[in-house]
Formats: structure tokens, sequence, C-alpha cells
């Protein structure tokens, strides 16, 4: 190839009917021109007529940061001697079935370790885990 490594000279050494094709492919915006029209016609013909109600997913009765807020300092006042932090989790429905169970779980164990978080953060009460993997306690500022 006697173009190579050369650069500007590429152009230099195409054909005339090379640079044709050339000049034409990058000058040909026809096509380009033709799909945004079909795209903004697809644009008007999916739009929502005003009075469409719009799609929302049911929430699922997740336990969140508040709720276990609320409970942890409900229930820590009571408590004279440090506790498991899962101690503070509410209560297993066991009547209940289906598939989210397990995932209401974990959102109730995070939202408990958050709640406990900022808890401690303020002072309220102390967070202990021996090593990892292992419970986590929780003591009141009083105890």
């Amino acid at each position: 190839m006697a173009w190579a490594g050369q650069g500007a000279g590429y152009t230099s050494e195409l054909s005339a009917d090379d640079k044709d094709t050339d000049d034409a492919g990058l000058a040909d915006d026809a096509g380009r021109d033709d799909l945004t029209a079909l795209l903004r016609a697809c644009l008007v013909a999916l739009r929502l007529p005003s009075h469409a109600d719009a799609f929302q997913l049911r929430r699922l009765p997740f336990w969140t940061v508040a709720d276990a807020l609320a409970r942890i300092t409900r229930l820590l006042p009571a408590q004279t001697e440090r506790v498991s932090l899962e101690w503070f989790l509410p209560e297993d429905r066991t009547g209940e079935t289906g598939t989210h169970q397990p995932l209401r779980r974990k959102a109730a164990l995070a939202a408990t370790l958050i709640a406990g978080l900022e808890l401690a953060r303020g002072g309220s009460l102390t967070l202990e885990q021996q090593t990892l993997w292992q419970p986590i306690h929780v003591e009141g500022e009083a105890a």
C-alpha cells in the first residue's frame, strides 16, 4: 500500500473515481434526514393522550428507616442491657407468604441498621460488633 503511514498523502493518491465516491458518501445526508423524520413521526404516534393515566408500579410495603427509627426510640428506653440489632426488627408475619418475604426481611434489617447508625451518630445508643459477620449489639446511652 503506497499510502500507508503517509497520512495526508492518502487523498492525493486516490483516483478520480475514488474521490467522487468518497465525497458522495460524505455529502449524502438525505438518508439521515429521512431517519430523523421517521423518528419524529414515531414520537408523535407514541405520545400518550393527556387524559391517559400514567402507569405506576405497585409499591411494596417495605420497612423504612423512619419506621425503624420510631421502633428503636420506642423500645430502647425499656432495655437495661445490650440486645441484638435484630431485636428491633418488626415481628415476622408468620401467615404471610410470597416471594417478597425474604426481600422484606432484608429491607427491614438494612433500614434498622441505618436507623441504628443515625442514632449512634447522635449519641442515643452504641452499636458494637465483636468480629466480622457476627451480630451487631445495641446498647442505650443510659445502660
